[in-house]
């Protein structure tokens, strides 16, 4: 086996390939670590749109269903109320 007899000056460029090594590998993970965090973040957002949109349209359904009986529409009529006529409704009834 041939052996160097000159290793003088070695353990400094090893440091330096070891800390640049470990210096990207920091670096990916905090990338990744970011990528998650906005990724969850959409995700949380699109929830929170879906869910007060499924909210909304409940209320919506309510609305609409309280009016109907209200103004004396069964359930077989075919009679259509919008949203102008409950909110005229909820005004004339104040």
């Amino acid at each position: 086996m041939l052996r160097l007899k000159n290793r003088k000056g070695f353990a400094l460029p090893m440091s330096i390939l070891v800390i640049a090594i470990l210096t990207a590998g920091l670096a990916a993970s905090f990338s990744s670590t970011t990528a998650e965090y906005t990724t969850n973040a959409a995700q949380r957002s699109q929830n929170r749109a879906y869910n007060l949109a499924e909210t909304g349209l409940e209320q919506f359904m309510v609305l609409r269903f309280s009016a109907t009986i209200a103004l004396g529409f069964g359930e077989d009529t075919q009679h259509r109320i919008g949203v102008a006529d409950i909110q005229n409704q909820k005004h004339d009834s104040h």
